[in-house]
């Protein structure tokens, strides 16, 4: 998981970022008419009539420990699926790859020029205690977020863009909100869409007045470590068994015109991502989402009982290097590393045995065949070709010595093992973790390959040296490349940067044109390749599988996932 002077150019960056259409025939189709109609229309296939009643239980291969999704350490894929049927968001991304006003929560919400944004609520748009959803749940986000009211340090958002150009938020009655912007931000759509709604009353209730930094972090760590008992959205939790199960019903208060047609939603915590297709298939599961294995792939392909669907993704996988580490801040080690690595050998040895055309991904936020403004910003650094002559000879020339201990740095000291860490239970990982510590064994370097069951905890606090896992993919490129490469952002895991950069990533999301905004973004993506912290693998395939009888859940390759129309899964109607 973009202004006319906003809203048109915010049409046109979406479309910039939507798999054409020959990415989508490249998708393999399920054996179910529904999602054999996926590459064509993405954003209706497998619908159908429901029936009332009856639950559905959805697969989510992570747990977490942190339930702000709007935090650094609580923003993952799979609890923000989970969270999403509580948090509502002002726009939602549909798998079209286009943004679309909720118009359960929104009346409207429009630019009316290029730093004044009106939003209005509806009236009817409560939290399931009866609190009206009001402009104070936007400015509670607001503030936690621009680096003004909380130091980020301190509120840890795990994005700032566009929030901290905000000047002022008014309103007369709540539910009519003006936001005044310092500058234009174009892609302004992602402002309370990629962050989610939180409930204001709530905060204030638990930790007092929302009017300083104190009670702001209060705010931030009680969301963060508190189960929610809220909902503004179809479904609230009626129970949460830890490691688990979340068991959702439909929210009485849901104040949206489609309501669900389920009795009970149950979001299955199943770590052990392997036994997803058997899972599937004895229908202890209803639907997984699981990412892309080679095994699981042949699996479905023999469940006569349930369809599946293979298509272009917008997420990727990378390796991020903790650059505070002893040894890793070194620029010329982190170079010799990614130097060594050969990303095309991993990819055969994996994902590609699944879809055959895989390639290195070499651009962090603009994809080759998606954007017409792509560059290759990764091959002129060398890095992810597999050249292990070239890293040896990068070291020797930064004073690095090998002897039979391992490798030695410029002022004698022994390179301690590394810890290169992946989600346990992806095999996929696992694979690419061992090659790559191989292919780097000849530098004497030692990576020590370790699973991590709590992947948000692990990001968060930096407990790893190397790690790879995936950022799901956005409709927002500029904010999204703000979010993950600015020097001072929280989800920046690599923890390097420079204020160069920071200061082109700034400028294109305040750019209103597409092709001048993107060439400072590959500026600044340029420059953060060449600092070797983060190296791209591959731009991920999505696989989603349901049984036969489960109707309106499908592919949704932005950050949003699948769950962008939760209200309407239910069962097939007999």
């Amino acid at each position: 998981m973009t202004v006319l002077v906003a809203l048109a150019l915010g049409l046109t960056a979406c479309a910039s970022t939507q798999p054409t259409t020959e990415q989508q025939q490249q998708g393999q189709t399920a054996t179910s008419a529904g999602f054999a109609e996926c590459p064509k229309a993405p954003a209706t296939c497998n619908g159908g009539q429901r029936r009332q009643g009856g639950q559905l239980v959805y697969a989510l291969e992570q747990q977490w420990t942190n339930w702000n999704i709007d935090s650094a350490g609580g923003n993952l894929l799979y609890s923000a699926q989970a969270l999403a049927v509580l948090n509502p968001g002002i726009f939602n991304q549909t798998p079209d790859a286009k943004v679309q006003l909720n118009t359960d929560l929104m009346e409207s919400a429009e630019l009316v020029d290029p730093t004044t944004i009106v939003y209005k609520i509806r009236k009817e748009a409560v939290w399931d205690d009866g609190t009206p959803i009001s402009v104070k749940d936007l400015e509670y986000l607001w503030r936690v977020t621009n680096g003004k009211d909380c130091d980020v340090a301190k509120c840890t958002p795990y994005t700032q863009a566009g929030f901290n150009q905000i000047e002022s938020i008014d309103s007369p009655d709540g539910k009519t909100v003006t936001v005044k912007l310092t500058k234009p931000f174009a892609e302004w759509q992602a402002l309370w869409q990629q962050s989610r709604i939180y409930p204001a009353h709530i905060a204030e209730k638990a930790v007092g007045p929302l009017d300083n930094e104190a009670n702001l972090v209060k705010a931030v760590e009680f969301f963060s470590k508190t189960v929610p008992t809220w909902s503004g959205g179809p479904y609230k939790l009626q129970e949460y068994k830890q490691g688990d199960s979340l068991v959702m019903v439909p929210n009485p208060r849901w104040y949206g015109k489609e309501k669900p047609s389920l009795d009970r939603l149950i979001f299955k915590i199943i770590t052990d991502v392997p036994q997803l297709p058997t899972a599937l298939a004895n229908r202890e599961v209803n639907a997984i989402y699981p990412q892309p294995q080679v095994d699981m792939v042949q699996q479905l392909k023999q469940d006569q009982n349930s369809n599946f669907y293979i298509g272009p993704g917008l997420g990727w996988e990378h390796f991020d290097i903790r650059t505070t580490n002893e040894f890793l801040k070194d620029k010329a080690l982190r170079q010799a590393l990614f130097t060594a690595v050969d990303r095309q050998a991993l990819i055969d040895k994996t994902v590609g045995q699944l879809a055959p055309d895989i390639k290195p991904l070499n651009n962090y936020n603009l994809f080759e065949g998606v954007s017409p403004h792509y560059k290759d910003v990764i091959t002129p650094t060398g890095a992810g070709g597999g050249d292990i002559e070239k890293a040896k000879s990068l070291l020797t020339e930064a004073g690095y010595k090998v002897d039979p201990d391992g490798l030695v740095t410029p002022d004698g000291k022994k390179v301690a093992p590394l810890r290169l860490r992946y989600t346990g239970g992806n095999e996929v990982r696992k694979v690419i973790c061992e090659q790559f510590a191989e292919m780097v064994r000849p530098l004497g370097v030692t990576l020590k390959v370790e699973p991590t069951d709590d992947l948000s905890g692990t990001l968060g606090n930096g407990d790893f040296d190397v790690i790879i896992f995936g950022w799901t993919g956005t409709i927002f490129p500029f904010v999204n490349a703000r979010q993950n490469w600015s020097s001072d952002s929280a989800s920046n895991y690599s923890r390097w940067g420079t204020k160069e950069i920071d200061g082109l990533l700034a400028k294109a999301v305040e750019t209103a044109d597409v092709a001048a905004a993107s060439d400072l973004l590959n500026q600044a993506l340029e420059k953060f390749a060449a600092g070797y912290s983060v190296l791209p693998i591959y731009q991920k395939p999505t696989v989603i599988a349901v049984n036969k009888d489960v109707v309106n859940v499908r592919n949704n390759p932005t950050g949003d996932g699948p769950v962008y129309n939760a209200k309407e899964w239910g069962l097939l109607a007999q």
